[in-house]
């Protein structure tokens, strides 16, 4: 297979790079030793089909791309969009991934390595494959939302919600309560449940 031959040959680079650990400290801006990276069998899919590679250094995570870091090592965790999501906003100039730090969450653009949005949150920031919508749940029935693609953000009182590509769905006080993309209420219908 071509793609894994060149894989394989990238990050055997990018492992050459990682011998001289003075020169990769210095890179990263960090006196202690890191892991370097994977194998082509460990790494995950979404880095094999976008090119990045997550590093930690001194338990803290960054992202490289070859011997070039992109994101420093100074979060604590950094969380890949799903693929799907990810090669739609990449497709619209959009590389973003969530990285958190200081119990916050940031969505962060890996093309000009800056903040795109902040959530005072560092609980599970939750989508799926088909939608721009991410969201989060805060104490007493809240449920933070933020559409990815035209940084809207919205806070509803709900049980639960189901996000879809167009629009998302609130379930509250036995109702289903329909959004489209710009938050605006556009259905409501009782829940049978």
């Amino acid at each position: 297979n071509e793609f894994a031959k060149m894989m394989e040959n990238i990050i055997q680079e990018v492992k050459d790079g990682f011998e001289d650990i003075n020169k990769l400290s210095s890179i990263l801006n960090c006196d202690y030793s890191f892991d370097p990276p994977a194998s082509y069998e460990e790494i995950s899919d979404w880095e094999k089909d976008n090119g990045y590679t997550k590093v930690t250094c001194t338990r803290q995570f960054g992202i490289i791309d070859a011997n070039k870091v992109i994101l420093p090592c100074e979060y604590d965790k950094i969380t890949y969009l799903p693929t799907k999501l990810y090669q739609y906003l990449e497709s619209i100039g959009k590389k973003y991934v969530l990285a958190t730090k200081n119990k916050k969450t940031y969505v962060m653009n890996l093309k000009n390595k800056g903040t795109v949005k902040e959530f005072d949150t560092e609980n599970a920031i939750n989508t799926n494959q088909n939608s721009p919508f991410l969201y989060y749940f805060e104490e007493d029935n809240q449920i933070v939302i933020y559409n990815i693609v035209n940084n809207k953000e919205g806070k509803f009182e709900a049980d639960s919600v189901d996000v879809y590509g167009n629009h998302f769905r609130l379930h509250k006080d036995k109702k289903i309560i329909y959004y489209n993309q710009n938050f605006d209420k556009i259905y409501e219908i009782d829940d049978e449940k």
